[in-house]
């Protein structure tokens, strides 16, 4: 890491201490996004079931329940859910205050109804349940769904031009498994071989806390899963499926971070782990279940010059200085 990223990292973990959820859209790189959040679309996202990390969605969003405990014990830092759009649902959308260590935020610019105290509530507005300590807060200055897609449009690119290591692919009776030899193991892997009904996806060879496994799926614009995956936490935690140029991807169950950022992504079953999409979902999906990503990316893209960084972060803490004297101030006039 050079000396101006480490100086501007290290203020920026100072001032996101401060300044918890806004703070952190500013100043994230890819590595952060694919470890802290669950979901990122610049479109619309639509889903009957839980999503259990934090989110950001460019369109509008059509929920059940944002925050729940994490399947994999993992704790939010932060669980913050970012709508650029308008939120849609027709029911209730709960807003749950889980295991972690901030505040559960809805960042949302429209109005909703809502029996929180505290809360501004418009009759007729969206239905929403904030449970707990959770919260709505306006969107800060400056903060876009470009401050989530630019970092993973970049990432996608760069994945997808590495050359394939030396690690390699077996397939012996339905089973697909990714022998991994290096620490960072980069696949190359036709549709083709996804496409088998019968296949069994597996992984084996050095697999530990140091381990990364990039998959560069290629060949093929549309896939349905039809093999079988049933992923370990290990697996969840540490792959990147790199889906560059699709345009549909439809999961039964799944793990690992799925990048397919041109994609229309759909789940019957759970997906452990991150996932990034053109659009998402239906009121059908199955829900998005928090495993971070822990893996390292072999360089961290589109991170920020350090007079933007500095500048974003440094708004973003006023943004949040002068919400807390609002609460204040209602406070005392209450």
């Amino acid at each position: 890491m050079s000396n101006w990223k480490s100086i501007c990292f290290g203020a920026a973990v100072g001032l996101t201490t401060a300044v918890a959820g806004p703070a952190e859209a500013g100043s994230l790189t890819a590595q952060q996004i694919l470890s802290q959040f669950n979901l990122v679309t610049p479109g619309s996202a639509t889903t009957g079931s839980n999503i259990e990390g934090s989110v950001a969605v460019g369109g509008n969003l059509n929920g059940s329940t944002l925050f729940s405990n994490s399947s994999s014990g993992a704790v939010l830092s932060t669980p913050s859910a970012y709508v650029f759009g308008n939120l849609t649902n027709q029911n209730w959308l709960n807003i749950n205050d889980p295991n972690s260590a901030g505040v559960p935020t809805l960042y949302y610019n429209g109005p909703v109804q809502t029996n929180k105290q505290g809360i501004p509530s418009t009759p007729g507005a969206p239905q929403v349940n904030f449970n707990g300590r959770s919260t709505l807060a306006t969107i800060p200055s400056g903060v876009t769904i470009s401050s989530f897609t630019a970092p993973l449009n970049a990432l996608e690119t760069q994945l997808a031009g590495l050359t394939a290591t030396s690690d390699t692919i077996t397939n012996v009776n339905n089973n697909l498994t990714f022998n991994v030899v290096n620490q960072t193991a980069v696949f190359d892997l036709p549709l083709s071989d996804l496409l088998n009904q019968n296949v069994n996806i597996g992984f084996s060879g050095a697999l530990n806390a140091d381990t990364t496994i990039i998959i560069n799926v290629t060949g093929g614009t549309t896939y349905t899963q039809v093999g079988n995956f049933n992923p370990t936490a290990f697996e969840s935690e540490h792959v990147i499926w790199n889906f560059d140029d699709f345009t549909s991807l439809s999961f039964k169950q799944w793990g690992g971070a799925v990048l397919g950022g041109d994609a229309s992504v759909s789940n019957s079953s759970p997906i452990e782990g991150f996932v990034y999409a053109k659009t998402y979902g239906g009121q059908n999906n199955g829900p998005l279940e928090y495993y971070p990503f822990k893996g390292q990316l072999p360089v961290d893209p589109a991170v920020p010059e350090p007079s933007t960084w500095a500048m974003l972060v440094i708004g973003f803490a006023g943004v949040a200085f002068a919400g807390l004297r609002r609460g204040r101030s209602a406070i005392a006039a209450g």
